[in-house]
């Protein structure tokens, strides 16, 4: 996605960590866990999917402090992340 701004605001946005954050768009009947509950559902620590947050591999959503993570979504990037060799 691409935005044309002229100007000052054009010189500020040359730099990659200025460019505005992108957001994904997420279906409206998602479930989502919270920390805890994502913990106990993939048993992972709290710091595991701080790092993940913080790398930016999963989806997650902070509201009002609490992180909230789409469940659906995160199954299928786990899957598509499984091993086929596993299976035969």
């Amino acid at each position: 996605m691409k935005r044309i701004i002229s100007g000052k605001a054009a010189a500020l946005n040359t730099e990659p960590h200025l460019q505005p954050h992108t957001q994904t768009v997420l279906p409206t009947n998602e479930n989502w866990l919270n920390t805890a509950q994502l913990m106990s559902h993939f048993n992972v620590s709290d710091r595991t999917l701080l790092r993940w947050r913080n790398a930016r591999q999963i989806p997650f959503s902070k509201v009002s402090g609490t992180v909230f993570y789409p469940l659906n979504l995160l199954n299928k990037m786990m899957i598509n992340k499984i091993n086929p060799d596993l299976f035969k």
